[in-house]
């Protein structure tokens, strides 16, 4: 296990790469769980000690999972900087606002009753020198990288909201960039229903004492196997859109 000096050394690399984008190097023979005081560690920077609540979630692969303060969530149409980023990827997911807390002992149904969906656009980046989705081959993160950065949690665009329980499993989200489409795939894709990462999610939460609260948004994962990396020089219009009725926008800037 890293010592409490390594973790806390770990953490404030990992939090200040996200103004400096200086990316961190490798911890050598780092585990999974070395990565939950990291990420603990961490979340004490992102949110100053509690004084800026984590107002959405994300669930990524495995046990990934991230949280998002409210200057990390912006509405649909927003401006969003490229520059902000290290090597970001795009990925467009369903979405779902919390009418009530979720209990890891719920059913499928029990969230969709107690919930709004919408879409979103998520921007994930790593902080890790060997996070690289523009290489010609990706090299997947870690267990302890993916854990211990926060689930690579770095910007959420969020669209509106209608009744989840009208949630069609079976309806494609698709990408779309300056209009052209870029991939789609079934909502069903993500973890059989997006609802169960939802659940898997309160699970994790439950684990570390903590209840997944009415209000949040959840973001959780994206159906299009594709990845989209953002290039340091893209700009334009990015969609998530579900059929004729959910979409989320943001624009690429500098």
């Amino acid at each position: 296990m890293m010592d409490p000096q390594a973790v806390q050394r770990v953490a404030r690399a990992l939090f200040e790469a996200r103004f400096s984008r200086v990316p961190v190097a490798a911890v050598p023979d780092a585990t999974e769980d070395d990565a939950i005081p990291v990420r603990t560690a961490l979340l004490e920077l992102i949110t100053e000690g509690g004084a800026k609540p984590i107002v959405a979630y994300k669930v990524a692969g495995g046990n990934a999972w991230g949280s998002f303060t409210a200057d990390m969530v912006e509405a649909s149409g927003a401006r969003v900087s490229r520059s902000a980023f290290l090597n970001p990827l795009v990925e467009a997911e369903v979405g779902f606002r919390l009418e009530a807390d979720i209990d890891p002992g719920m059913s499928v149904r029990d969230v969709l009753e107690n919930a709004s969906v919408t879409v979103t656009l998520e921007i994930a980046d790593g902080r890790w020198a060997s996070w690289n989705p523009v290489a010609p081959v990706f090299v997947p993160p870690s267990a302890f990288e993916a854990l211990a950065d926060n689930g690579f949690a770095s910007r959420l665009v969020v669209g509106g909201f209608q009744p989840a329980i009208l949630l069609d499993p079976e309806s494609l989200l698709r990408l779309e960039a300056d209009g052209r489409v870029l991939g789609e795939g079934p909502v069903k894709q993500v973890r059989g229903h997006p609802a169960n990462a939802v659940l898997l999610l309160a699970r994790h939460l439950a684990d570390l004492g903590q209840v997944l609260r009415r209000g949040v948004v959840v973001s959780p994962g994206c159906p299009i196997t594709t990845l989209f990396p953002l290039a340091a020089d893209a700009r334009g219009t990015y969609s998530a859109i579900l059929g004729d009725q959910l979409s989320a926008t943001a624009e690429f800037v500098d």
